[in-house]
């Protein structure tokens, strides 16, 4: 498989050069360092192949999946919680937000953290290059999240990636269980400008689990309206399901949301349930004409 994607690349060649080459999670399969530093020989493999084909020096950004944290025992207290946190009664669910959002030193936190320590280790040294590059690069709340802010030709191209898999502690089925927190985003932002991402030419939005995996509270009242309203982002990407998909989504006369899933890279092709993944990754050119309040995306979907 990592022949025939390498050798694959030649025809894609015309959505090139690339700027940024984005893993939207699942870099292991489940969170152990030695797993991380076969990661690390893939991107190398990678960077030759691009640079062979002339694509340019893309900088390479991701956010965690479920597969890239280490679960914490099933016992574990504070685990059980948070794999609960969007069905417990807000009573009860609120304390917690609080600590997870604004004490680092709660048990909250220093379990997340645990859970994504060796995703970190080999993050480290990405982010450190993506922040020589570009020295808007922010770090986020929880673990891998970012914001950076490019400039190309005239025009400020914003990406944001969020945590979106701190809940998914154990194996069991997360659909519409996941939730993040409005300081996720806030964080991200740069000092006294609340409004960075809608004065930009275009923002693009990293996940790792699609908007339908939240809860239905969480997207209704916190992701919808407070992080990812119709016209802040001109792009959604994220993974976790396997498949392609182009999702294109308006209500009434807002603006649409635009959500782009794309397939396994490199993965089993049977799953436990029957499924038969299809392999793949899909390319993107964002064109902006700084003379028109509109802009192109165009989309290069490869098996």
């Amino acid at each position: 498989m990592r022949r025939d994607f390498l050798k694959d690349l030649e025809r894609c060649g015309e959505s090139g050069p690339w700027d940024i080459v984005i893993f939207s999670g699942d870099l292991s399969f489940s969170g152990k360092r030695d797993q991380f530093q076969q990661v690390e020989g893939f991107i190398q493999d990678l960077r030759d192949r691009i640079g062979q084909l002339g694509l340019g020096d893309p900088l390479f950004l991701a956010v965690p999946g479920n597969h890239d944290l280490r679960r914490p025992v099933a016992t574990n207290p504070v685990a059980i919680t948070l794999s609960n946190l969007t069905a417990l009664a807000p009573a009860t669910a609120d304390p917690v937000w609080t600590e997870i959002a604004t004490k680092p030193a709660s048990s909250y936190r220093r379990t997340i953290n645990r859970m994504f320590a060796d995703y970190l280790a080999w993050w480290d040294p990405w982010k450190t290059e993506a922040r020589r590059r570009y020295p808007s690069f922010q770090d986020g709340l929880l673990p891998g999240e970012f914001a950076v802010t490019i400039e190309k030709r005239g025009c400020r191209f914003g990406i944001v990636g969020l945590n979106t898999t701190y809940l998914q502690v154990n194996g069991d089925n997360f659909s519409g269980r996941l939730a993040v927190h409005v300081q996720q985003y806030n964080r991200l932002l740069p000092p006294n400008d609340a409004d960075w991402a809608d004065k930009l030419d275009a923002a693009i939005l990293i996940t790792h689990q699609p908007p339908e995996w939240l809860s239905p509270a969480n997207r209704m009242n916190v992701f919808n309206p407070l992080i990812a309203p119709t016209g802040r982002f001109a792009l959604h990407l994220c993974g976790h399901l396997h498949i392609a998909s182009a999702q294109v989504q308006g209500r009434g006369g807002s603006e649409v949301r635009r959500v782009a899933l794309g397939r396994s890279l490199l993965a089993l092709e049977p799953t436990l349930d029957g499924l038969e993944r299809l392999h793949g990754y899909e390319a993107f050119r964002i064109k902006i004409d700084k003379g028109s309040p509109d802009g192109l995306i165009r989309m290069w979907p490869r098996s």
